[in-house]
């Protein structure tokens, strides 16, 4: 995940500087959304959505690295819920044309579990880049290229959206491909902002692109979508581990990022009869929300 600790401030408070498309202008919507993150959920910050490519905006904060200080996120662990998650993923890849012998960069890997389940797999020619892991801190792997680039849930956190999207392209072999995994601003209602909190994941997620912004970008760097996936990765048909079920859990403790990492109360759950059919059947629930988008790109450049 990359993490920025200064950005520009929104032009003022009724318009504003897309830093998705470069539009400049009155947004079309305004709101004040409460962070996800527990210990700031008091906080309300201001998000605007683009005139131009309907991308979504966070207002600037003075101090990142407090949002970030024991990052939830980072205290996921290898086990029957990633597993299932990661399932999804490399099914993508694997449509995408991924082979066993194929070069791949995780970029932004955080603790380098989805390449660890990949190695599990017979992936064996991976490599790992993350600025703010220590661990995964070597720039080394910037300087090759790469049959593909997969970058899951990090262009949202990023200042420089475009330059990032630039660089993660010239990452790229000659018909590489990149799978780029991120919220959907076109599939979030701000009027119903309780339902999508963890894809506004405010202040952390910094832009938040709408899916045709997304394409754009690729194309001025040089990339064809071939792939598109709506449904979001974290979704999986075995027992507890649906989207559906795993929101429903959240929203019983507290609807708090911190929520989905707690030990639950198994009696809590089974004295709710929804909770216990979305357990097991939430995979198939209709109606599912379209607020993250999976796109993977060919690089077209030689």
């Amino acid at each position: 995940m990359v993490i920025n600790n200064f950005r520009k401030p929104l032009v003022s408070s009724t318009t504003l500087l897309c830093e998705v498309c470069g539009c400049e202008g009155r947004p079309v919507e305004t709101k004040r959304i409460r962070s996800n993150i527990r210990k700031h959920r008091d906080q309300l910050f201001q998000i605007k959505r683009c005139q131009n490519c309907a991308s979504l905006q966070c207002e600037s904060v003075s101090d990142y690295s407090s949002y970030y200080a024991d990052y939830t996120l980072r205290q996921q662990k290898a086990g029957y819920f990633l597993n299932a998650w990661h399932t999804n993923i490399l099914k993508r890849l694997k449509k995408a044309g991924l082979k066993p012998n194929h070069t791949i960069l995780d970029y932004g890997c955080s603790s380098g579990l989805f390449l660890n389940f990949l190695k599990s797999r017979g992936y064996k020619n991976v490599s790992y880049y993350d600025p703010y892991v220590a661990q995964f801190s070597d720039r080394a792997p910037l300087t090759k290229k790469y049959d593909f680039v997969v970058c899951l849930d990090v262009i949202e956190h990023d200042l420089e959206p475009r330059n990032l999207l630039k660089k993660l392209s010239d990452l790229l072999e000659t018909n590489g491909i990149l799978c780029l995994e991120t919220p959907n601003a076109t599939g979030i209602d701000l009027d119903n902002s309780e339902e999508f909190i963890h894809a506004l994941h405010l202040p952390c997620h910094i832009n938040i692109f709408s899916k045709n912004a997304i394409e754009d970008m690729g194309k001025q760097c040089g990339l064809l979508k071939v792939q598109e996936y709506e449904n979001w990765y974290l979704d999986s048909w075995l027992p507890g581990t649906s989207r559906c079920f795993i929101e429903s859990f959240m929203k019983m403790n507290g609807n708090d990022m911190e929520s989905a990492f707690e030990k639950p109360n198994i009696l809590k759950i089974i004295r709710q009869p929804k909770m216990v059919f979305e357990f097991f059947c939430g995979y198939f629930q209709k109606n599912k929300k379209k607020d993250h988008i999976m796109i993977l790109f060919k690089n077209q450049k030689n």
